[in-house]
């Protein structure tokens, strides 16, 4: 439930391979990370940790998707790009291992869509305060 530890793959690597690995890759062959990000997390931090970052994702291609069919037009082309790239990213990160430099990319780009997401929603309900505060003004200027 814990994982193995976070950056502790692989000294539990020797540990815990198949019998035959040895025989068949040789016994200095070893690895550092598991076969991709996903599983890496699940291994290393535990199944809490794993979880949160799959309902983190979840949220982040929630409000990408919640932020291309409310936003007008202009905006709609930014976004589609930076959520082209996150997904992009997250295809990658469950083909490779988990590396830095890339991740720092994935984390960007997810955080600049829950960010226009949330400035999205404030937008419209400054929009929609203001809309009822001139509906307000009208119907006691009609008295």
């Amino acid at each position: 439930f814990t994982g193995v530890g976070v950056d502790r793959f692989g000294a539990y690597f020797k540990e815990f391979r198949e019998v035959g690995y040895p025989l068949k890759y040789g016994f200095e062959i070893n690895s550092s990370n598991a076969h991709n990000t996903f599983i890496q997390l699940f291994a290393t931090a535990g199944i809490f940790v794993g979880t949160l970052y799959l309902i983190l994702i979840g949220y982040v291609l929630f409000s990408g998707i919640r932020l291309l069919r409310k936003s007008n037009r202009e905006d709609q082309k930014i976004t589609l790009g930076l959520v082209s790239a996150w997904i992009g990213f997250q295809a990658q990160s469950l083909i490779s291992i988990d590396n830095i430099g890339v991740s720092v990319w994935g984390w960007l780009l997810g955080g600049a869509i829950i960010g226009l997401s949330i400035k999205e929603l404030e937008k419209r309900e400054a929009i929609k305060e203001k809309t009822i505060v001139m509906n307000n003004s009208n119907s006691s200027q009609a008295n």
